[in-house]
């Protein structure tokens, strides 16, 4: 009896808690849609005013130049009509009308001060005869123009706009003669369309982003209330909060999917391009919002028991491909090194949740990008046999252990016990400016352990962190991701004259049981000539060197280039490797499976204006790298995140080609074919050509695909010559336009 009173009084303790937590959730929901729109509406009126401020120092600094483009000596020659009917005068309008093109304006003037109250054109770039000077042709002098005279530059008030000067904004600097005298002004205008174009948009976008939070806080509102009913019934609380999240979702998605799609309207238009940065910022800046809308939602399907895993099979090449080419884009312009150590031996094709996988791997990656300011950051993956596989000796399980390490501002010791709880940031004076919800290490943590795994973190404050992932998985074939045809008889030699990106490399051949000599600079010749090396690795300061001795000393050693995204493509018809690079790249050019990296023209054979094609792959990069490669064949190109997208573009639309990316969630590339063409015999409609995109190049995928209704397929990483074959396989010859060969060399292939 008293334990049911226990009981009793615990579930009653349960029931009311659920009770007061619905006002809470109803203001905390209410509070996230606000505060996104608070966030939305001050980045576009940061974005305005950073567009503003660029005008103003476009204005301002040209103004300048202008004041010492001409010297006053030379102005001062022109006072009468006489002066200015010379072909001298004829010569000074066209450096004037240069100077303007140069500088993007659309007036540039000059302009002398009688000491009246009065003014007179020098000389102006505009042919209108009204601005020409002439003896009796004076102007009064404004606001602006008064600014100048006291010897500083000036510039048209952006702050609170309206057009002045009949539409034009304006600055003026003074011009000096050789005794440092003001002796005349120097004008610049542009005409004011840009930035009240500018205005319109952002007045078009609030009112787009006030409705749509008006209507997600009356739905929002609607749902907490439907809430509240139903868990004033304990068994009904879950459903409750399952809809609750779903409704809060979808409301708080639908205004931000008005702004990121009203940017991808506006980046479709011509813009210039200042303007088109910064609405590649407001998309930017959608798109990390909806980041953190994800996160919160997470988060709480893993406190509410929803967050399921779903195994399906993968490869392992293709996670990896996409976690390096994320991040390599991520450090463009950071002085950042990358580097990645594969165990060569893991298997490539395994059963287990990839894209949970990958988000807690960008995850980790990502956090390393945003906290390390200099220095370099480290992925190395590893394999184990789980104690009861090892001791059993079956190998259908594995434990796969990432490490990634970075030099950045590190952990305070106090604070690593709080590094996995919810909503924490720490250091927050000293990392201001990063973005985040300080949910992301807790999500990954969730998600490694709902997997059977875990994270650990080692770090020293201001030095650097090494965050350590295990992950159990299921081997669907043991086939490992690269292996060396006859590695005994393969010799490489290797120059790198970037230390760290050296002893990865190292670490990579060796893994592959390849016998490579590292060297210097000035050893590198000199060991071409005494050892018969299969290859040679060299970053590109002794490319030219190399390939010229190879030639000259008629070697068999085949060079390859180690580039890293910001070297300037010179060596071509060379094979190539980005770095950062890892083993299954590696092992493809030890292997001569990438023929493009031996063939001297890698150039397209044609172009294809007329021609349709789709792009489907559930990773935008990827998307972004086929679509870079498809652009140069000028064709009309679509594309898809799923491929569940992929059917419905196909059933309205009649493409040439389809490349369809294999490994995606929900519905899978196979799938995606089967049901196209269960669509295409039910409507009588013609087979379009799809090809395959995948990472795995293992013998009999090529056949698997075929006989799942594909028609050929494009291994990953993505070569020229491999889609130039592609395309001139299966778009017709009634769409092709033979391209031009005398417009250069085309660059070397990337792997």
């Amino acid at each position: 009896m008293k334990n049911a009173k226990i009981n009793c009084a615990q579930k009653e303790s349960v029931s009311l808690n659920k009770k007061n937590l619905v006002p809470v959730l109803f203001f905390i929901s209410s509070f996230i849609v606000l505060l996104l729109s608070l966030i939305a509406n001050k980045i576009r009126g940061h974005t305005v005013a950073m567009m503003e401020n660029a005008i103003q120092y476009h204005l301002l600094s040209t103004a300048i130049a202008a004041s010492e483009y001409i010297p006053a000596e030379n102005l001062d020659r022109y006072h009468s009509q006489a002066d200015i009917n010379t072909p001298e005068y004829e010569t000074l309008r066209a450096k004037l009308m240069a100077f303007a093109q140069k500088y993007n304006v659309l007036y540039v003037y000059y302009w002398r001060d009688f000491g009246d109250g009065r003014i007179q054109y020098i000389v102006d770039n505009d042919l209108d005869p009204a601005t020409q000077m002439t003896p009796a042709n004076f102007f009064e002098i404004d606001g602006i123009a008064l600014a100048v005279l006291s010897g500083k530059p000036t510039i048209t008030d952006l702050g609170q706009y309206t057009p002045t000067w009949d539409g034009l904004l304006s600055a003026l600097a003074p011009v000096y003669d050789a005794e440092g005298k003001l002796y005349c002004v120097a004008g610049v205008d542009i005409t004011d369309e840009v930035i009240l174009a500018q205005h319109k948009d952002t007045f078009l976008l609030n009112t787009v982003q006030f409705i749509a939070l008006f209507v997600s806080i009356v739905m929002g509102g609607l749902s907490m209330q439907l809430y509240r009913k139903s868990a004033l019934k304990s068994e009904l609380a879950s459903i409750a909060k399952s809809n609750f999240l779903a409704n809060t979702s979808h409301e708080i998605r639908t205004p931000m999917n008005a702004i990121i799609g009203m940017s991808d309207l506006a980046l479709r238009q011509e813009l210039p391009e200042t303007a088109k940065k910064y609405v590649l910022n407001i998309r930017q800046a959608g798109l990390n919002l909806l980041s953190i809308i994800n996160d919160i939602l997470d988060i709480s399907k893993i406190e509410s028991g929803k967050m399921t895993i779903q195994n399906t099979e993968y490869s392992f090449i293709s996670l990896i491909d996409d976690c390096i080419n994320i991040i390599r884009m991520r450090l463009e312009g950071r002085h950042i090194r990358f580097i990645t150590g594969i165990d060569s031996n893991i298997p490539n094709a395994m059963i287990g949740d990839v894209v949970r996988i990958r988000q807690i791997l960008l995850n980790i990656l990502g956090n390393a990008v945003k906290y390390t300011r200099e220095g370099y950051m480290s992925l190395t993956v590893t394999m184990e046999l789980p104690q009861r596989a090892a001791e059993e000796h079956t190998g259908n399980s594995i434990i796969l252990t990432f490490k990634i390490t970075d030099t950045g501002v590190g952990i305070k010791k106090e604070d690593m016990e709080k590094l996995f709880t919810d909503y924490i940031q720490f250091d927050s004076h000293k990392n201001r400016g990063i973005e985040g919800t300080g949910l992301g290490l807790a999500i990954s943590r969730n998600l490694c352990r709902l997997m059977g795994g875990d994270i650990t973190v080692e770090s020293i404050y201001e030095k650097g962190s090494t965050f350590t992932v295990t992950i159990p998985q299921t081997v669907k074939d043991p086939q490992p991701i690269a292996k060396i045809r006859n590695a005994e008889s393969v010799k490489v030699l290797l120059y790198e004259r970037r230390e760290i990106y050296a002893d990865s490399l190292l670490y990579s051949f060796q893994n592959l049981g390849v016998d490579v000599t590292k060297t210097s600079g000035e050893d590198l010749c000199v060991l071409l000539e005494k050892k018969d090396y299969s290859f040679v690795f060299t970053s590109p300061d002794m490319a030219e060197k190399v390939l010229e001795h190879i030639q000259t000393k008629n070697l068999k050693t085949v060079p390859v280039l180690l580039a890293s995204l910001d070297d300037i493509d010179t060596f071509q018809n060379t094979p190539m490797l980005s770095i950062p690079t890892y083993t299954a790249p590696i092992a493809n050019i030890l292997n001569g499976i990438t023929e493009s990296c031996f063939q001297e023209n890698t150039g397209i054979s044609f172009t294809a204006p007329s021609a349709k094609i789709l792009i489907v792959d559930d990773i935008s990069i990827n998307i972004e790298v086929a679509r870079s490669l498809l652009e140069l064949y000028q064709t009309d190109i679509d594309t898809a995140l799923s491929g569940k997208e992929a059917v419905q573009l196909a059933e309205k639309n009649n493409y040439d080609i389809i490349f369809m990316d294999h490994m995606m969630p929900e519905m899978d590339g196979i799938e995606a074919a089967g049901l196209i063409r269960e669509e295409e015999n039910r409507s009588s409609r013609r087979n379009v050509p799809i090809i395959a995109l995948t990472a795995n190049a293992l013998a009999g995928m090529k056949e698997m695909f075929i006989e799942n209704g594909f028609n050929d397929y494009i291994s990953k990483p993505i070569e020229i010559s491999q889609m130039d074959a592609v395309m001139a396989k299966w778009i017709p010859l009634e769409k092709r336009i033979e391209a031009r060969r005398n417009s250069g060399p085309s660059p070397p292939p990337r792997i």
